[in-house]
């Protein structure tokens, strides 16, 4: 059997566990179909730090195994999301998971780690995950960011791979966990027909799209407030950061500081995000062309519009405007 266990941390989020199992169910079915080797199919446990019923945020109880000692062999182990509700509160749970010598090991001794969410915040408390990439939630970027200095979070994406590490964003990117282990353990081919049959987009990888502004998670901070307010409400907002800088009557090198701190972004990372979120309004709401809509947002060009949209979004500014609620409607 292919043996992967499966952590389930106080409060989880019930998806991130029964996504992530479905979806090795459904690669059973298939390789059973196939007639395949029973050793070939996957089998998992549940464990959690002191066992018993681990019950999520919308009641669904978890029957898990006290983890209590080294299991071996293990192909994989999963960390699945707790439910987030504060920092305080996953700071707590990162700081038990800290003292569980047999989390760290479970890690050293998998062929393949996966979390999801909070989950990859669970991951990187053992201190497997330093000197890695990894993304996790857009929203949870600064969190990362502040108590995990040594992972290279890259949150644009949906999922990362790094060695044998593979994390993703929030709830429903579980699936793509288990898919991106499926493939490593068989074949993309093998994988891309189990997420046809879930349908499932298992080829984008772009979580810039999901972000926005408005909605992120950030540290109290009077000149990142005032930033924030200039960018977004302003009919002609300030787009560079020397004169959001010179507004909040602070350096260029404090500006970026406090950004960072609060938000887990820089300036001028923000102003792009708002600037794109911007570009997507006016591409749905009004008949503007690409290049009145570089013009207005204070692009230099087209073109560098048109790359930055791509590069948040994960698709065409054409490809957005077509098929946005608007023309579907209106279709």
């Amino acid at each position: 059997m292919i043996y992967v266990v499966v952590f389930v941390p106080e409060n989880p989020l019930a998806s991130s566990v029964t996504g992530f199992l479905d979806t090795l169910a459904i690669a059973n079915q298939f390789l059973a179909y196939q007639g395949v080797d029973e050793a070939l199919l996957f089998d998992w446990q549940l464990v959690s730090l002191e066992g018993g019923p681990q019950v999520s945020s919308q009641g669904v109880s978890f029957e898990t195994q006290k983890l209590n000692q080294i299991i071996e062999p293990l192909d994989c182990l999963y960390f699945a999301a707790q439910h987030y509700q504060n920092d305080k509160k996953l700071l707590a749970t990162l700081n038990k998971n800290k003292q569980n010598y047999v989390l760290n090991e479970l890690c050293s001794h998998a062929k393949y780690v996966g979390a999801q969410c909070t989950g990859v915040s669970l991951l990187a408390s053992t201190g497997q995950l330093d000197g890695h990439i990894a993304t996790t939630s857009w929203w949870l970027n600064r969190f990362m960011k502040a108590h995990f200095l040594e992972v290279d979070v890259q949150v644009n994406r949906l999922l990362c791979q790094s060695s044998k590490f593979i994390t993703s964003a929030a709830t429903n990117s579980s699936l793509l966990v288990a898919l991106t282990i499926i493939e490593n353990i068989f074949s993309y081919e093998f994988a891309a027909r189990v997420a046809r049959c879930m349908t499932v987009d298992y080829q984008q990888n772009s979580q810039g799209r999901f972000m926005h502004s408005s909605e992120m998670i950030s540290q109290p901070d009077r000149v990142v407030d005032k930033a924030k307010l200039l960018v977004t409400q302003q009919k002609n907002p300030v787009f560079t950061v020397k004169l959001l800088a010179d507004e909040c009557a602070v350096t260029e090198r404090t500006l970026n500081r406090r950004f960072k701190h609060s938000l887990g972004l820089s300036p001028k990372q923000y102003i792009n995000l708002v600037r794109i979120e911007k570009a997507c309004w006016l591409l749905v709401h009004t008949d503007l062309s690409i290049i009145e809509i570089s013009s207005q947002l204070q692009f230099v060009d087209e073109s560098a519009l048109r790359k930055a949209f791509v590069k948040q979004q994960g698709q065409s500014m054409n490809h957005y405007r077509q098929f946005s609620y608007k023309h579907r409607k209106s279709g």
